[in-house]
């Protein structure tokens, strides 16, 4: 195999074109070390041969927490690199949600090509050291104001339904959260995760996907069961499943998804590594 050391990028076409996959590669005596970079963080190499015109890896991507070796498999397909990533997704649920093959946002094996990765922006940093200095305020009873006697609780669609969610579902779950005593033991909050989303309109407003018809009436429908209504969303370009996030319309979609009466947003940290 030809030195493959060097930088490798993946780009995705669209919905997830602001996602790439980064391999950064090198060869010494037939062993390779580096880093594979992605949205959700980067992942050590900590092994890796080339076998004529195949490679394999041991990557240790952080799950949420958890550290797992995972092996990832390649080859050379003339200037290309074809791999098969180590993905931030649990076996098990990988398992669960996307038997033959499908991982999450990656559907088989990725084709890599050398270059240089898009430039990701930084916030300047803030010297807080000249900002005054604030003790905290002194304790005291509070009467009881009604709100939040107790952690938000509820039930969220990602490991049941990963990103295939309709209207139909949402409205089912809402009929056994209050018909099951969900409701009355305070777990009062229903989550739409990922794949709720359509495209955004010409006026820049996020519109829902055929899925999901009519959110003002979802929301009245599960508001009538003594329930709250949360819904997901990225800080960053693009969501885990590859939709519209936040990044640029925070504003405007906080707007949105009060209009459409959502109780609840849930934000984690995809494609904000972009930013």
């Amino acid at each position: 195999m030809k030195d493959i050391s060097g930088t490798w990028v993946a780009k995705f076409p669209p919905p997830m074109d602001e996602q790439e996959i980064i391999y950064q590669l090198q060869i010494l005596g037939g062993h390779i070390t580096g880093m594979q970079r992605m949205p959700f963080g980067d992942s050590p190499i900590i092994d890796g041969k080339v076998e004529g015109k195949k490679l394999r890896m041991t990557v240790v991507p952080d799950y949420f927490g958890t550290l797992e070796k995972r092996e990832v498999r390649g080859r050379m397909v003339g200037d290309t690199l074809e791999l098969q990533p180590a993905v931030p997704v649990p076996p098990g649920l990988l398992r669960k949600h996307d038997a033959g093959g499908s991982i999450g946002w990656i559907d088989g094996p990725v084709i890599l090509h050398r270059g240089t990765p898009s430039p990701t922006y930084r916030a300047p940093m803030v010297d807080y050291s000249s900002l005054p200095q604030f003790g905290l305020p002194p304790g005291e009873d509070l009467a009881d104001n009604g709100l939040a006697p107790a952690p938000p609780m509820g039930w969220s669609s990602r490991d049941a339904f990963h990103m295939h969610i309709d209207d139909k579902t949402v409205r089912e779950v809402a009929d056994a959260m209050a018909a099951r005593g969900m409701r009355d033991a305070v777990y009062v909050y229903l989550n739409i995760d990922d794949g709720w989303q359509g495209k955004r309109d010409a006026n820049g407003v996020l519109q829902p996907n055929s899925g999901f018809p009519n959110m003002k009436a979802l929301a009245d429908y599960v508001h009538g069961k003594g329930l709250k209504l949360g819904i997901y969303s990225s800080p960053g370009p693009r969501t885990c499943g590859g939709f519209e996030g936040s990044y640029g319309h925070e504003g405007l979609d906080a707007w949105t998804w009060a209009q459409w009466g959502i109780d609840f947003v849930k934000y984690d940290w995809c494609s904000a590594a972009r930013i």
